[in-house]
């Protein structure tokens, strides 16, 4: 509750925090020194300091009181809230200077009951409008009952603003016993008073408060009617909270039915159709066809919260309807899963009018069964404008044969791009049924059929489906087609939980024939079976393909092959793809023991014979966590072509706490190079906030 008016901001904040009425900055007093009293003697002591006229130098004698407060206030702790109530009950005259009483009735707020309600009441009758306003609000959160008593008793204040106050305070205690006294201000010559009074009856909106909120309103000239027809309202909407929806709808009806305010008839519209239930269906569908257009407005927005009898009452109308609301309708009864409506869905998605279509479209994903998805393949793969919701249909539509149907229809279908459409839906719902269909796409003619295919195999197939897919290999062009099969396998061997088994279905398909297709995809499965393979094909034919699935291997342990290969193969382009992945390889697994990969790649620096070469050692130093490594990495800052290359390994080495913190002062120095001769200004952040230790 808040009850401070503008004369209460005006009094705290009539002097800024640290600063005199002169606007001279002045210290501010500290706490006063109570170690050792009672309560009694530390309330006597800390009552001038919470009175000083500096605002600024009450807080530290207020926040001590306070403290004291909330120790007592404690659950477990009555006799001591009592005695600290006792206390401030007792200093709450009009010889006790107002702030310290403005924030005595504040700490009551919080911990005051029935022992603070008499005196407290005695407050609001006071001069100052602040403490009437602090008085009110300490008694609207007393939980005592005598706390409304006390209330009610003080509603014959003549001043209006402590009238408004009281009623504020009523209303937000939910005060039943209140009733009688606050209807007797609804004919208050303050329309503000009665506005109040209204609003207060409308919050506690018990049957009585109704009864004397309808027994008024018959009198009653606007503004005021207004104001209690609003509070009716809230009785109506508490009464449909507790499940009371015959009392309810009389109110609601009564008011839709006899006031004139537009905005009253309204608003008891919703209530009256809120209120219907079972019956809501048929007067919606009544508005929705009237020439009022407010009325047909909030019948649309009523669609969507009505139970399901009625909602099947206006899809029974929905021809009746104007599209507006059959869009609606469609998008409620999507939102419900009513299966049983899938017949309206499918006839809205041939409407010859746009938006109804789209709807009917978007509908069939909740609402359709299997016999929708001719429609909605047809539309989702077309130029249509609604090809975007029959995509989202087919993603999400359900029940019983829907995935045979898809995966037949996928079967059967000629259009390539009609397939590649039809595969993507298969893959997003996880289709493993639809394996046989893409296996059978996978070895087709088309390439790019071929290549979704093979990505949605990648995502759905098993091991066992392994064998199958390598026909999708050999029938893919070289180059990136070649590699995405490659990959799409590999991803799938990778879920076999033997490491060692996973390249078996491989190795068992190789041929002379096929060996150049299958070397590379070995290659990115990696295993014992696979090495092999590939070391005895280095000396046959298909060399280079051997070479190129070392180079795709997937850990550092053909390094040894690599590094010798990257040394003395003859052929230029083999010996440069064969030193790049050994680099590679040994930046990979950041996991494995360093001074293996270390020692590696120390041998390839020192073959590295060109720039490119250089780049690729000193790039993968970064996964190397030692300082001789960011020592070989800061001995190329002075390279020009070398040198950014190596700041962003410094920079990456510096990320590592565990080898930056024990070598800060040695990091410090190099980051201060790097700051100078780094170009890229992320990495430059990043040093910055290294070099400080963060």
């Amino acid at each position: 509750m808040r009850y401070f008016s503008l004369a209460v901001v005006a009094v705290l904040l009539s002097v800024a925090p640290g600063y005199s009425q002169k606007g001279k900055k002045t210290a501010v007093a500290g706490p006063i020194d109570i170690k050792g009293k009672t309560n009694a003697e530390a309330l006597a002591l800390l009552i001038p300091g919470m009175a000083r006229a500096e605002l600024p130098d009450r807080n530290a004698p207020q926040q001590q009181w306070q403290e004291i407060c909330l120790a007592a206030g404690a659950p477990g702790n009555e006799a001591k809230r009592l005695e600290v109530c006792k206390l401030m009950i007792a200093k709450l005259g009009a010889d006790v200077p107002d702030p310290a009483r403005f924030w005595m009735l504040k700490q009551l707020e919080y911990i005051g009951r029935a022992e603070s309600v008499a005196t407290v009441a005695k407050v609001i009758e006071d001069p100052s409008e602040v403490l009437r306003e602090s008085a009110i609000r300490c008694l609207a959160n007393n939980p005592a009952e005598e706390a409304t008593a006390a209330l009610v008793g003080k509603l014959s204040a003549k001043d209006a603003k402590t009238k408004i106050a009281l009623a504020n305070a009523l209303g937000y205690r939910r005060a039943a016993s209140a009733v009688n006294a606050l209807a007797g201000e609804l004919t208050n010559e303050s329309p503000a008073v009665a506005q109040a009074a209204a609003r207060a009856l409308g919050r506690i909106a018990s049957a009585d408060a109704a009864a004397q909120l309808n027994k008024a309103r018959a009198a009653a000239k606007d503004p005021v009617r207004l104001w209690i027809c609003d509070a009716y309202l809230l009785c109506a909407d508490k009464l449909v909270k507790d499940g009371k929806t015959q009392e309810a709808a009389a109110i609601y009806n009564d008011l839709y039915g006899n006031e004139k305010n537009r905005a009253t008839r309204m608003a008891a519209l919703e209530g009256v159709l809120r209120s219907a239930v079972d019956d809501a269906g048929a007067q919606i569908v009544k508005l929705l066809i009237s020439d009022d257009r407010d009325a047909r407005n909030i019948a649309l927005l009523s669609i969507a919260g009505i139970n399901s009898n009625s909602l099947k009452a206006v899809a029974a109308a929905a021809d009746k309807l104007p599209v507006q609301a059959q869009v609606l309708l469609l998008g409620a009864l999507a939102n419900r899963r009513e299966k049983s409506q899938a017949a309206l869905a499918l006839k809205a998605s041939q409407s010859s009018d746009a938006d109804l279509q789209r709807a009917g479209i978007l509908a069939l994903g909740s609402l359709g069964d299997a016999s929708a998805l001719p429609l909605l393949v047809e539309t989702a793969f077309s130029k249509s404008k609604n090809a975007d919701a029959a995509r989202n249909s087919l993603g999400a539509i359900a029940g019983p044969g829907v995935d045979e149907k898809l995966v037949a229809i996928l079967a059967a279908e000629k259009q390539p791009s009609t397939r590649i459409g039809l595969i993507a839906t298969v893959e997003a719902r996880g289709l493993a049924t639809a394996v046989p269909a893409l296996l059978e796409n996978a070895r087709g003619d088309d390439a790019a059929v071929r290549q979704a295919a093979m990505k949605a195999l990648g995502k759905l197939a098993e091991a066992k489906d392994v064998g199958a897919m390598i026909p999708g290999i050999l029938k893919a062009a070289k180059g990136a087609e070649r590699e995405n099969a490659e990959k799409a396998i590999a991803a799938v061997v990778a879920r076999i939980g033997e490491p060692e088994n996973r390249a078996d279905a491989i190795v068992a398909a190789v041929s002379p024939e096929n060996r150049a297709e299958l070397l590379p995809l070995l290659g990115r499965i990696g295993g014992p079976k696979a090495l092999a393979l590939a070391k005895q094909s280095l000396d046959t034919k298909d060399r280079s393909a051997a070479v190129l699935a070392f180079a795709n291997w997937p850990d550092y342990s053909v390094s040894d092959v690599l590094l010798d290969l990257a040394k003395n193969a003859p052929e230029p382009e083999l010996k440069k793809l064969a030193f790049q992945n050994l680099a590679r390889v040994n930046s990979l697994d950041k996991d494995h023991p360093v001074p293996p990969r270390f020692a590696v790649l120390k041998q390839a620096m020192a073959i590295a014979d060109d720039v490119e070469k250089k780049k690729a050692v000193i790039n993968a130093l970064s996964t190397i966590r030692e300082m001789e490594a960011l020592r070989i990495a800061v001995s190329f800052l002075d390279d020009k072509q070398l040198n950014q290359a190596a700041c962003k390994t410094i920079v990456e080495l510096a990320h590592s706490k565990t080898l930056r913190q024990p070598n800060q002062a040695e990091f410090g120095r190099v980051l201060d190079r790097v700051l100078v001769i780094c170009r890229d200004k992320e990495l430059i952040e990043r040093a910055k906030k290294y070099k400080a230790n963060q």
